[in-house]
């Protein structure tokens, strides 16, 4: 009799948790799909409501810091993350996290080595420690090493679109277009619903000057992110150097991302004016812009371009590249 109570009681309690573990999983999966469709709020909520029942959840903490990532709530993403490395001491996608966050905060050389260093001491062939410490020499000016170190992280994994983005720029600085192209449309075909994959292949093709194929490819990567200010930044640039001026200001005057603010929006609309001989018209934008840096001794002195950037979110250049010319910053050993 006993054995029989003790079986109906695991049961019972079987009965309960099973139905909670399915409601976390369809949950975790619907964050998920929020994340990936960039609604990072909605995400975020439902991620909060599942650590209130489970607070050791690690999947769902890890999608939580991505969120928190994405919104630049770095200081949210570091809590998140120190919560992680207490339950999980030696989790390599925590400190990963950690590592990506003090890239984005822009911190010190030496505390993000200090990073890549933690994660090498639990894994020595990772990836990202690799690709990170190549971006640390491409931004040290050593662009040699930085493309062994990329080529490197590309060796030790199937998909790795970071480092296939930075090393294409690498690539085409050195004159090496087709190498850059064969590389984005390798990092394509495994990344086919990632925006940033036909951004990236339409800017090497802008910047070697094919304006149709880079139209075809900055299509897609709006078709997927329709807001997506590098790309609307881009693909005005393409259309301006195609002739197509309207189109390439009504793109400019879609951008809602607050990366970009309307002085500096006024700023590329008075550089396509000038470009149609609209010269009372750029002078507009123009003034609106200098009257608002009025302190900037380099915006007085002459244009600075806000042509395509040289790369995203993923790729740092040296602090003082903001503009499409930022290859031209960079320099070889």
């Amino acid at each position: 009799m006993l054995i029989i109570i003790k079986r109906y009681a695991f049961y019972f309690v079987l009965s309960i948790l099973l139905p909670l573990t399915l409601i976390a999983q369809t949950s975790y999966e619907k964050s998920l799909a929020l994340y990936e469709a960039k609604d990072y709020y909605d995400s975020i909520e439902i991620l909060e409501n599942i650590m209130l029942s489970n607070a050791s959840d690690v999947n769902s903490m890890l999608l939580l810091v991505d969120n928190y990532i994405s919104i630049k709530n770095y200081v949210q993403a570091k809590n998140i993350i120190s919560k992680i490395k207490q339950k999980y001491p030696r989790l390599v996608a925590a400190f990963v996290k950690e590592l990506q966050v003090a890239v984005l905060e822009n911190q010190s050389e030496s505390q993000i080595q200090n990073f890549i260093n933690n994660i090498k001491s639990i894994d020595n062939r990772n990836y990202y420690a690799s690709y990170y410490e190549g971006l640390l020499a491409q931004n040290k000016g050593y662009i040699n090493d930085a493309i062994k170190l990329y080529e490197y992280s590309l060796s030790l994994t199937n998909n790795a679109p970071e480092a296939s983005f930075a090393l294409s720029y690498l690539y085409q600085m050195k004159n090496e277009t087709q190498k850059a192209l064969d590389l984005l449309n390798k990092n394509r075909i495994n990344n086919v619903n990632s925006e940033q994959s036909y951004y990236h292949l339409a800017n090497i093709y802008y910047i070697n000057k094919n304006y149709l194929q880079a139209s075809n490819e900055i299509k897609k990567a709006l078709y997927l992110y329709p807001t997506y200010t590098e790309a609307l930044v881009l693909d005005a640039n393409i259309k301006s150097a195609m002739g197509l001026y309207d189109e390439a200001i009504s793109n400019i005057n879609k951008i809602q991302d607050s990366s970009i603010n309307n002085l500096e929006k006024n700023y590329m609309i008075a550089n396509i004016y000038e470009k149609q001989d609209e010269n009372d018209l750029a002078r507009q934008n123009y003034k609106l812009f200098l009257d608002a840096n009025i302190n900037n001794e380099i915006v007085r002195i002459g244009p600075v371009h806000f042509n395509y950037p040289a790369g995203s979110s993923v790729i740092l250049l040296p602090n003082d590249c903001h503009s499409c010319n930022a290859l031209s910053c960079l320099s070889e050993e």
